[in-house]
């Protein structure tokens, strides 16, 4: 979901791009590119700077896959003979919980770095890296071929929203890592110098030996999500360089324009039949509400009874239907509008468009752009709320005593909860995007057109 291209805390720097940007000009389109890269150089510094001080703190231990059965074989033994060997130091029950707890985490973290190695070996594209290889070859350089590559660098620069997220997150991670299994080293030298003494050492040695492999298991994940990341600045740095081969080239044929409209139309005529049925389903879920909320009588619905919870389960399905109602005439309306875009952006292509049209075209776009964006707003406030509903009928179906027909229709209401965000708000986020994606293009096509009146002009 998209709420903000970048909104991470850095070490050095914070760094921040709205959803105008994204959503903006050419210019601040290249603006947000330039962030990206920039971020990219960031971290890279950040990790070039780590490498040598991490190779030493890892030289002590082996991290094969070898190494690794060793010691979760070592570790096993230890563990089973922990008790024993305790009693024989003369730990008391806190130091045996400590002990033992770090025995458990050693364990755990040699089994997760094994797992992870493994991951890493057998899938080279499990860690977020975006394909686009099939619109690089792009022969065809007409309007909607433009579009899609369009389209594309969006999708793949709102990935990397999150990648980066996680990316400083670990870095970070990694980082206070070092920092522990630094401090805990520091700590022996300083007692074999004649300093303080270590208390626990035979505790300490392991609690060294889990931080140095909590630190390779945060520099293999730090090492996945920048390989990742690289990948898909370098895919949308390659599709904009596409994208700008192919702007001189740019065709818009009248076919084109009919096949566009056309095939809207055939979208349009299938909504309007399922608009139909949906308002059939509506009808029929509003009558078996009616019935039973006739049974339920004057007892109260948030009391759950058998009549109650048949109620609540109709209800939901009455407002799953509302809902579905309500997306299914905005996705025709987004259509329709969708047309009138296509028409337009063909008189602007064709310089077929006045002054005067063309501002108007550029102001109407940029006002919608606001509304659609504020429309996406509104749904995702409208599913924050479904969840909270969803999270507290989970509640009620998990209670104790919840059993036969009263715990299945409370299901049944919590699955109408989930189709809800699944069927509707889930296609929202797909339907509005695309809305505004429209809208921006004839928005930048009339500027651009402007810009050529006014050269002209001069």
């Amino acid at each position: 979901m998209f709420k903000k291209f970048l909104s991470a805390i850095f070490i050095s720097s914070i760094f921040f791009i709205s959803p105008q940007i994204l959503f903006g000009t050419e210019a601040q389109q290249d603006l947000a590119a330039d962030y990206v890269t920039k971020i990219q150089n960031e971290i890279s510094s950040d990790i070039a700077n780590l490498r040598a001080p991490i190779e030493k703190e890892l030289s002590e231990i082996g991290l094969t896959y070898s190494d690794i059965n060793r010691r979760s074989e070592e570790l096993l033994i230890l563990i089973e003979k922990s008790s024993d060997d305790m009693a024989a130091w003369g730990y008391t029950d806190e130091q045996r919980e400590i002990h033992s707890r770090v025995l458990s985490e050693l364990n755990v973290a040699y089994s997760a770095y094994g797992a992870l190695l493994q991951a890493l070996s057998s899938s080279e594209n499990s860690s977020g890296e975006i394909d686009a290889s099939s619109l690089e070859k792009i022969e065809s350089p007409d309007i909607n071929m433009s579009d899609s590559l369009r389209k594309e660098i969006t999708k793949v620069s709102r990935g990397l929203d999150v990648q980066v997220f996680y990316l400083q997150s670990k870095l970070n991670k990694l980082k206070s890592d070092m920092s522990q299994a630094s401090a805990l080293q520091k700590k022996f030298k300083e007692a074999e110098e004649g300093g303080e003494a270590i208390e626990l050492p035979r505790t300490a040695i392991l609690n060294l030996e889990l931080q140095r492999l909590n630190v390779a298991i945060s520099r293999e994940q730090v090492r996945t999500l920048k390989a990742a990341f690289d990948k898909n600045v370098s895919t949308i740095q390659r599709l904009r360089k596409r994208l700008e081969e192919m702007q001189g080239k740019l065709i818009f044929p009248q076919e084109l324009l009919d096949a566009n409209l056309e095939a809207i139309q055939t979208r349009i005529t299938e909504l309007t039949q399922e608009l139909n049925d949906a308002r059939k389903a509506l009808d029929s879920a509003n009558s078996s509400l009616v019935r039973a909320r006739a049974a339920l009588g004057s007892a109260d619905v948030n009391v759950v009874t058998s009549s109650s919870s048949v109620y609540r389960a109709r209800s939901a399905r009455v407002n799953y239907w509302e809902h579905m109602l309500s997306l299914i005439d905005d996705e025709i309306a987004f259509n329709r509008e969708a047309q009138q875009v296509w028409r337009d952006r063909y008189k602007l292509f064709h310089d077929q468009a006045s002054g005067e049209e063309i501002w108007k075209l550029r102001e109407n776009a940029s006002n919608r752009i606001l509304e659609l964006q504020r429309q996406l707003e509104g749904v995702r406030t409208r599913e924050s709320s479904m969840l909270r509903d969803i999270d507290a009928t989970q509640k009620i179906a998990t209670a104790e005593g919840m059993t036969g027909n009263i715990l299945q229709n409370i299901l049944q209401a919590g699955e109408n909860q989930q189709k809800i965000v699944s069927d509707v708000f889930n296609r929202y986020e797909s339907l509005i995007p695309n809305a505004i994606f429209l809208q921006q293009r004839l928005n930048n096509e009339a500027n651009d057109n402007l810009g050529a009146l006014r050269l002209a002009e001069k």
